[in-house]
């Protein structure tokens, strides 16, 4: 989002919370009706810039505090199971639910989001990706997003050595590297979404591709550093209010693979996090939001009693157990009270 704009809504938004007329227009266009935050990762700026973690995929530390402040005067946070059970019971007189919910399974949601919500003692359910609790591995898009980092702060000609080395890349790939250095740092992240379209493993492919046409270690080439919880840190989290629910096996994006692989991917995940946490698990995540009514129906039929999309919004007492809303929430558009409060209220698009 462009510097202007950020702080037009900063002023909108400033204006909005301290007039009180926020108050107002959340109650007319939420009715009172519950909300689930999405959050990604809590990281200070210069852990988020040395990982390469996009604007879109982290909240700081103490902008995460403030939101917890924020949610403690004015919504009555709780889990997701509790929400679930509870959703159809809108009370305008009464604060409003809210469930904080993360995905992925980031090792700072134990090293810096923990603390936090001990501190303000509310609850939190987290979707964690099975196959990478305990590895050093990362998801795909992760794994390519520092690669194209990597390649956007290179020199302008990077790009032209690697489409001349007659590797096999998609399109949308190969116009991003086609471009000056400075036009590649601006769109890697429109790359990362134009590709979640392919199927899983020719995505796992082309991030193999580039890392072995780079010449990168793995270590350095997904910008791990140990990034992922292990089962000790869940066991732990799992023991502090903290809702633990299944986000897939790789992050593949459902939607773009047999039905038979997506039950192994939901079915296989639900059953090592109870395994290894010893809990029951009821929620699912699914990756990228993706989802249809077979997918719905499937996740239904694999023993889980809810699931949660990215489309953002309050959660509708009518809206599906199998398809909820939910509202994501990172730095860049959230880091003011304000700003946040006018986010979930949907003064803005929910983003």
């Amino acid at each position: 989002m462009f510097a202007w704009k950020i702080w037009l809504r900063w002023f909108i938004a400033a204006a909005l919370y301290y007039s009180g007329a926020l108050f107002l227009l959340r109650r007319i266009k939420t009715a009172g009706y519950p909300v689930i935050l999405n959050y990604h990762r809590v990281l200070d700026g210069a852990a988020a810039r040395k990982q390469a973690v996009p604007p879109g995929m982290y909240v700081r530390p103490r902008t995460f505090e403030k939101q917890l402040r924020y949610l403690a005067r004015r919504y009555r946070v709780v889990t997701m199971e509790e929400l679930l059970a509870e959703r159809k019971s809108i009370n305008d007189a009464a604060r409003p639910l809210c469930a904080i919910t993360f995905d992925d399974g980031w090792r700072d949601n134990y090293e810096q989001a923990l603390p936090l919500l001990r501190k303000h003692r509310m609850p939190a359910t987290l979707f964690v990706s099975t196959n990478f609790i305990g590895s050093d591995h990362t998801p795909w898009f992760y794994r390519l997003g520092h690669i194209l980092h990597t390649l956007s702060e290179a020199s302008d000609d990077a790009g032209d050595k690697l489409l001349s080395s007659g590797l096999d890349l998609p399109p949308a790939l190969r116009r991003w590297l086609a471009t000056s250095s400075a036009e590649r740092q601006r769109s890697a992240d429109a790359v990362i979404e134009a590709l979640k379209d392919l199927p899983a493993p020719e995505l796992e492919s082309i991030v193999g591709r580039l890392q072995k046409a780079l010449i990168v270690q793995h270590s350095s080439s997904n910008g791990n550093g140990a990034a992922t919880l292990d089962w000790r840190q869940l066991r732990e989290m799992a023991s502090s209010s903290i809702e633990i629910g299944s986000h897939g096996l790789t992050h593949m994006i459902l939607t773009q693979m047999p039905l038979q692989e997506a039950k192994t991917e939901l079915q296989e995940s639900k059953r090592c996090i109870e395994e290894h946490v010893e809990v029951r698990v009821g929620g699912f995540s699914y990756p990228n939001g993706n989802h249809s009514p077979e997918l719905e129906t499937l996740v239904r039929n694999s023993g889980y009693r809810y699931a949660c999309t990215t489309r953002p919004g309050p959660v509708d007492p009518g809206d599906s157990p199998y398809a909820l809303k939910r509202i994501r929430v990172h730095d860049d558009v959230t880091f003011s009270t304000a700003l946040f409060a006018c986010h979930i209220a949907g003064v803005f698009k929910l983003v």
